[in-house]
């Protein structure tokens, strides 16, 4: 897997975005926690091109618990 860099992140708050300063893994367990798994909830990843969204996507499903 290739090196992971930390990706600047934003979160949504109502209808609009705010940068925060969360890392990957906190960021990914606040959507996790938030939403209810059993009902297979998205989390939304939106960027440009080439901003390192596939990359996000397989590092996430890497480090995911397995359960």
């Amino acid at each position: 897997m290739a090196a992971h860099s930390e990706i600047p992140l934003e979160q949504t708050k109502g209808i609009t975005f705010a940068p925060t300063e969360k890392g990957v893994l906190e960021a990914l367990e606040h959507e996790l926690n938030r939403n209810d798994r059993s009902n297979n909830s998205l989390i939304p990843i939106i960027g440009e091109a080439g901003s390192g969204k596939s990359h996000l996507v397989r590092w996430v499903h890497h480090h995911l618990n397995k359960t």
